[in-house]
Order: structure tokens, then C-alpha cells, then sequence
């Protein structure tokens, strides 16, 4: 996702697959998340969740929900992320 904002022709297909993702009724993520430049557009576009290393590093398991405690989405000043979701495999 580093280059979806240095490319007009990344961010067409980027804002593509995620209204095609949207259209098909499903709720879409983008990886690799690493800069608040690519979480603006990422957001803009209508991404529904982001993951990367802006928004956390790896973590085990057992530490995602002292992580996740009392997270709101603005810490610095990452506007719209969203909290993690665990379903089983």
C-alpha cells in the first residue's frame, strides 16, 4: 500500500477492488498499512478496515486485548482505525 497515493493508476485499481468488494457485499481490508498518508486515502476511498504496522506491530495473542482496551481511533491521530476483530479459524 506504500505507493496507492504515488499513482493515479494504483489508486484506480485500489478504489476498484474496494468498491468492487463493497458491491459484492462484503466489507473489505487493506494490509500493510504504513503511513498516515495511506490510511487518508485508504479512508477516503470507503476501506472498511486497515491493518499494519501504523496502526500496530505483530503482537501474540494473548496481548490483543490489553492492546485493544480502551482504544478509540484517534490515537495518534489515526482517524478512523478500527478495533481488531477475533473470530475463530
Amino acid at each position: 500500500m506504500t505507493t496507492v497515493n504515488g499513482s493515479n493508476a494504483n489508486a484506480a485499481i485500489v478504489k476498484s477492488a474496494i468498491d468492487l468488494g463493497h458491491n459484492l457485499g462484503l466489507h473489505v481490508v487493506a494490509e500493510g498499512v504504513e503511513t498516515h498518508a495511506c490510511l487518508e486515502v485508504l479512508t477516503d476511498m470507503g476501506c472498511d478496515v486497515m491493518q499494519g504496522y501504523l496502526l500496530a506491530r505483530p503482537m501474540p495473542a494473548g496481548d490483543l486485548s490489553g492492546w485493544s482496551a480502551g482504544r478509540t481511533g484517534e490515537q495518534d491521530g489515526r482517524r478512523g482505525v478500527a478495533r481488531p476483530i477475533v473470530a475463530p479459524c
